[in-house]
């Protein structure tokens, strides 16, 4: 359960927000418009990223925001980054 929200806390992984602009009539048709493309896109089922990339063998590190300098000192000691 922590896996799926740590996974739920990276924005860039949720859908677009629906657009609730025009009336009814066209947010009924946006909502349509989406549950066809996914059934088209995968007729049998859910294949979103939470199912197929949760898994019981993952790490997740969690840190205190107190230990981010630390960790920056670290991996700029460690893993330097090449200058442009």
């Amino acid at each position: 359960m922590k896996k799926l929200f740590a996974l739920e806390a990276m924005h860039d992984l949720r859908a677009p927000p629906l657009r609730l602009t025009g009336g009814p009539t066209t947010v009924l048709a946006d909502r349509l418009r989406e549950a066809w493309e996914l059934v088209r896109r995968d007729p049998f089922g859910d294949y979103s990223y939470f199912r197929r990339a949760v898994r019981p063998n993952e790490l997740f590190f969690v840190y205190a925001p107190a230990d981010r300098p630390a960790l920056r000192a670290y991996l700029d000691q460690h893993f330097p980054q090449p200058q442009p």
